[in-house]
């Protein structure tokens, strides 16, 4: 009984605190309900009411720009785009020690670092594809040309080497330091082959390849003017994940990359790419939450049942992206498309039923047919691990990634005594989950986050565990056999900044919504500058970012147009420092 009273008495504390906080400090918990101050109507996408939070002061601006090293991928897509996927796989015991590249999930800010383990690795990288390249004749002529398998490797030898192979390792010409130090190996001891491997174990071990390295030319006290070649580098990592290729190499070295049209030119090339339309894909899977769908093995099996269970989670992420290659790449489409186009590309048979058509054959898309539309309302945003749905996360994630509403992680002891207050197990099953949430959250502790959380939830409330379209919730005891069956209510309301609550029937119009609405199109723009800088936007990009959001918005811009324009920000031909 101690116990219990002291529970209440944290209760009531607490809530009393909370309520004091939240009279005089409203303006941090706005974010739990909509960051943006945004002046659209719904439903109206007419240039004159579309207008984003970015505040333009001045365009010449841009935010700091640090130098990188390669990322994981961005390692090892360069070096399989310079010497082969063989080499790759041989350098692959050494791949394994590098370490992962971590990213903030909201922000999408890098936080991994270069350690001590990685910098070995480096050194172990670059013998084991020095000797894969030198110890097979046609990867070693390919590189060194057909004069490095003469006894005698000539000095116009080692110059064409260092002309062509060298130039690509690092990216731009070698200095004459470089050059030195390079005919300095062949000049010294050891065998053909020993100075072969040397030599690419200076230059691949050199911070210019292992860093994307910005020094260019002092242009006022923070400010630098990149070279022709480190722009490329920039921008071929941006659009591609990997280094500058032919194409533009040449392009820098003859003076053509320099315009903004030569430039742009270059990037829509690149974004055409097989590594281009990945990146665009990944950017696209990150945004809608798509990347990684849940297991599904330990869902009860009569949910399951007339569902091919097997190589569904990687077919529904293999059938997105077939959706977004469509949209973006051969349908030229617009964020209109992309959020609110009815086709479906599902062949796998599970994964059909799920979207409830006929599996679709030789690539010819289905028709979707139910209220279920576009990029954000794929199966794999929908999947969860257990029968009743996680609504709080469905409504979390979105409202983070697809608003880019703020939503504190929750305090522990506000978590325990929300715990209090939910029904016991047995009530839950007489429930249906929004039910149960709602009753869970309803103390103002809970709401000054939950309401804006839950009715995003209770709009996904439409699809299960599977992705799966449903007028009726299977409920499931604990031991995972059927209980009984209860409707589904979907009806609900959105916070809108400026504006009274939207009421909306279900998630496809919450989708509408974001299709439509200011928050929507900028929240994307903010996004996918995140995942192509790999840092967060500062206000100092906001003229940039102001000026794609209106492309993307108010002019029906193809999708991957106005991703190009994410590329071409003032960081491409200059550094700003810190």
């Amino acid at each position: 009984m101690l116990i219990l009273e002291q529970k209440n008495l944290k209760r009531f504390v607490l809530q009393s605190i909370y309520i004091l906080f939240l009279t005089f400090n409203i303006l941090a918990y706005n974010n739990c309900t909509g960051s943006f101050e945004a002046s659209n109507e719904f439903g109206s996408t007419d240039s004159s009411v579309l207008k984003s939070s970015f505040e333009c002061r001045s365009p010449a601006e841009a935010s700091n720009s640090g130098t990188h090293f390669l990322s994981k991928k961005q390692y090892m897509n360069t070096i399989e785009d310079l010497f082969g996927s063989q080499v790759l796989t041989d350098a692959s015991s050494g791949l394994s020690s590098l370490s992962n590249d971590f990213f903030d999930e909201e922000l999408r800010n890098k936080i991994s670092s270069l350690d001590s383990n990685s910098i070995q690795a480096y050194f172990v990288i670059a013998q084991l594809i020095s000797k894969s390249i030198v110890s097979n004749t046609t990867r070693r002529n390919n590189v060194f040309g057909t004069c490095s398998s003469l006894a005698t490797i000539s000095s116009a030898c080692i110059s064409a080497f260092i002309n062509n192979y060298g130039i690509k390792i690092l990216r731009r010409p070698l200095s004459s330091s470089e050059i030195t130090f390079t005919n300095s190996i062949f000049s010294g001891s050891g065998t053909n082959n020993e100075k072969l491997e040397a030599t690419l174990n200076y230059l691949l071990q050199s911070p210019y390849f292992i860093w994307k390295v910005e020094l260019g030319s002092l242009a006022t006290s923070d400010n630098f003017d990149l070279t022709d070649y480190e722009s490329a580098t920039k921008l071929s990592y941006g659009v591609t994940d990997s280094t500058p290729d032919d194409v533009l190499l040449l392009a820098v070295k003859n003076g053509l990359f320099k315009t903004d049209l030569e430039i742009r030119t270059q990037a829509e090339r690149l974004i055409l790419s097989p590594r281009g339309k990945s990146k665009v894909s990944e950017l696209l899977l990150h945004w809608s939450l798509s990347e990684n769908p849940q297991d599904l093995t330990s869902l009860p099996a009569s949910l399951k049942t007339g569902i091919n269970m097997s190589g569904l989670e990687l077919a529904m992420v293999s059938e997105t992206k077939q959706f977004i290659d469509h949209i973006v790449f051969q349908s030229n489409g617009t964020f209109q498309d992309l959020l609110k186009s009815n086709l479906s590309f599902a062949s796998h048979t599970g994964l059909a039923k799920i979207y409830n058509h006929t599996p679709v054959t030789l690539g010819n898309p289905e028709i979707i047919t139910e209220r279920r539309q576009g990029l954000l309302m794929r199966a794999p945003f929908m999947t969860w691990t257990g029968p009743r749905t996680n609504l709080i996360k469905r409504g979390v994630d979105f409202q983070k990634r697809i608003l880019c509403n703020q939503i504190p992680s929750p305090n522990v002891d506000i978590a325990d005594d929300r715990d209090l207050d939910a029904f016991t197990p047995t009530e839950q099953l007489e429930n249906t989950n929004r039910t149960n949430i709602a009753h869970q959250t309803r103390g103002p502790v809970c709401m000054g986050c939950h309401s804006s959380i839950n009715p995003v939830g209770f709009a996904f409330e439409a699809f299960d565990s599977l992705g799966r379209i449903r007028n009726q919730e299977q409920v499931f005891d604990l031991n995972q056999s059927f209980y009984k069956f209860i409707n589904v209510d979907t009806k609900t309301s959105i916070t809108r900044s400026r504006s009274a609550n939207y009421p909306i029937e279900d998630a496809y119009e919450l989708i509408n919504y974001v299709a439509e609405s200011s928050e929507g199109h900028e929240c994307f723009v903010r996004n996918a500058h995140r995942y192509i800088a790999e840092n967060p936007e500062s206000s100092k990009d906001d003229c940039h970012l102001n000026t794609v959001f209106e492309k993307l918005a108010n002019s029906k811009a193809p999708i991957k147009d106005v991703i190009i324009d994410l590329f071409l920000n003032n960081n491409l031909k200059r550094k700003i420092s810190n």
